[in-house]
């Protein structure tokens, strides 16, 4: 008997929380929430992203909480936005860059001016330039 794709496994949504505090600061999905967990904690302070830098500065992983169990899989984007905006409204200062798929308002604007920013650095590079700041007299 032919074997289809595989069923994917039920999503659980989650706050990474701060430890002083108990607010929650970062929205996730996952379908593994223990490794997920690890895995932002292994990554902390790896890249600019504003979850990592957070993490890279505390001392110990931080606690998480179940938002929300057993979403179907193909309702994760969904189900992630609906918490990230929930929790914003309710006055939570998260570090997420995205509001389930999409990038978040109040981040787009930076995001857009950042890849102008590389894009045009990039050209610079391409043509054998230096940005006003790297050139010397």
């Amino acid at each position: 008997m032919p074997r289809g794709k595989p069923v994917p496994r039920p999503v659980t949504i989650y706050a990474l929380t701060d430890p002083e505090t108990g607010r929650p600061r970062y929205v996730g999905h996952t379908t593994r929430l223990a490794d997920r967990v690890g895995s932002h904690w292994c990554t902390r302070g790896k890249n600019p992203q504003p979850v990592s830098v957070w993490l890279g500065s505390l001392s110990d992983p931080p606690p998480y909480a179940v938002l929300e169990a057993d979403v179907p899989f193909e309702e994760r984007y969904e189900a992630e936005a609906f918490w990230t905006i929930l929790l914003r409204q309710r006055g939570e200062k998260l570090l997420n860059l995205c509001v389930g798929a999409q990038i978040s308002p109040e981040h787009a604007r930076k995001s857009n001016a950042a890849r102008r920013q590389h894009l045009a650095a990039k050209r610079l590079r391409l043509r054998g330039l230096h940005p006003v700041e790297e050139v010397t007299p």
